[in-house]
């Protein structure tokens, strides 16, 4: 074809596209009853513009998980900072993994995870958001309670319906096993009114069936289930695996699991001190090498059948003493701040600003006990064998008749 002849055909199509998108924007400016279905079908705008909004006021779009895309403007209005399980440690909402040789100290320091977020307590100074925790232990029961009940003598005593730990290991690459644990947890919230916050499951190979750890095939399906059970209840997953053989490459098994968690930890134990290493964090960036160390400890509610005492180990920030207020412990601890806390919710609440009925704060305090695991028979240990904590309460309340009050209206300091 001739320069000329191309030239015109270049004109004609000009012409005809201009032609036609004003014919375009004649027909959209006029009013029409037909519906635009063509439109709608690929409408991608959030917002229904057929209502009316208050003049002034802003729109504000939601995303719709029905859609299949929404503008960047939509998408960047909700962005907030992602919220901590344990601040700068466990995000909420993700998939963590714990990694390490064989008895290197995982499962002591899960559980202290763990036992931190049931109860609300810091974890080495970091801030905890408080909230169930569903443990799925497929080894060493008799272990498990001797750590857990260690973490409590020390700590303080974690609620029940804070806490579930599974009878029994679970295939997490069967779907019927998946859907079992999905159904128990949906019989728990219901009964608690309120949905766990953080799954552990201790280990991977326990929870792994009969499948293939080094199969990306099988281990992709692994974390598919489970990502399905972090969407369904919007919580935080901490997966306890081992290392292989060469420490360096990681985490035992198919690289899919790195590649599908959102945060990575590396433990090691040199003489019983731990370094947790985090070697992968998705969304920012890698945080300092976190110290510990395991320390043995005696518990005070078991001893074995030759009277010799029953010890485990517990872990503490390097160079930390026991975890302690003055010289009390355990339930002995648990006791003297269920005694203040009863005791400043009863001086809130009475009559007179500073006297409350005797027998309001010796039924409350017992209750209040009772809860947080203490029994009769505990109260009456800690009566005989704490008279300087009994001696301490007195010395802080005066007695009136029926009431008691608080000789000072400043909190106590405990020193026994």
């Amino acid at each position: 074809m001739e320069a000329k002849n191309l030239l015109e055909k270049a004109v004609r199509d000009l012409q005809e596209s201009r032609s036609a998108r004003q014919r375009a924007q004649v027909a959209w400016a006029s009013p029409t009853d037909e519906p635009r279905e063509e439109v709608e079908q690929l409408s991608l705008n959030d917002q229904d513009t057929s209502s009316e909004e208050p003049v002034g006021e802003p729109v504000k779009s939601k995303r719709r998980k029905d859609k299949i895309f929404e503008d960047v403007a939509s998408f960047c209005a909700d962005m907030t900072v992602p919220p901590q399980l344990i601040d700068g440690v466990l995000p909420e909402d993700s998939v963590v993994a714990l990694f390490g040789q064989a008895n290197c100290g995982k499962s002591f320091l899960a559980i202290d995870l763990a036992c931190s977020v049931a109860t609300g307590l810091s974890w080495q100074g970091r801030a905890v958001s408080e909230g169930p925790v569903i443990y799925l232990a497929g080894e060493g029961r008799s272990g498990l309670q001797k750590r857990i009940n260690a973490w409590q003598e020390q700590f303080g005593v974690i609620q029940p319906h804070r806490m579930q730990v599974s009878t029994r290991g679970a295939d997490l690459t069967n779907e019927g096993d998946v859907s079992a644990v999905s159904d128990a947890l949906k019989s728990i919230t219901k009964r608690t009114g309120e949905d766990p916050k953080l799954i552990v499951i201790d280990t991977l190979a326990r929870h792994f069936g009969e499948s293939d750890e080094s199969s990306t095939k099988d281990m992709n399906k692994f974390v598919g289930l489970l990502d399905h059970l972090r969407r369904s209840w919007d919580c935080t997953i901490l997966i306890i695996h081992h290392s292989g053989k060469d420490e360096s490459k990681g985490m035992r098994g198919a690289g899919s699991l790195r590649a599908a968690v959102d945060v990575e930890y590396s433990l090691t134990n040199q003489d019983g001190i731990l370094t947790l290493a985090c070697t992968k964090m998705k969304d920012s960036s890698i945080p300092e090498a976190i110290v510990l160390q395991l320390g043995e400890v005696q518990l005070e509610s078991v001893v074995k059948p030759t009277g010799e005492p029953v010890t485990t180990c517990i872990v503490r920030g390097q160079g930390e003493e026991k975890k302690v207020k003055g010289s009390l412990q355990g339930s002995a601890l648990t006791f003297w701040e269920s005694f203040l806390e009863v005791e400043r919710a009863a001086r809130l609440l009475s009559e007179s600003e500073d006297k409350v009925p005797l027998w309001y704060l010796i039924k409350n305090v017992n209750q209040i006990c009772g809860k947080k695991g203490i029994s009769r028979s505990m109260l009456s240990h800690l009566r005989s064998n704490y008279r300087d904590l009994y001696s301490e309460l007195h010395s802080l309340l005066s007695f009136e008749g029926e009431y008691v009050a608080r000789r000072s209206a400043i909190d106590v300091s405990l020193n026994v």
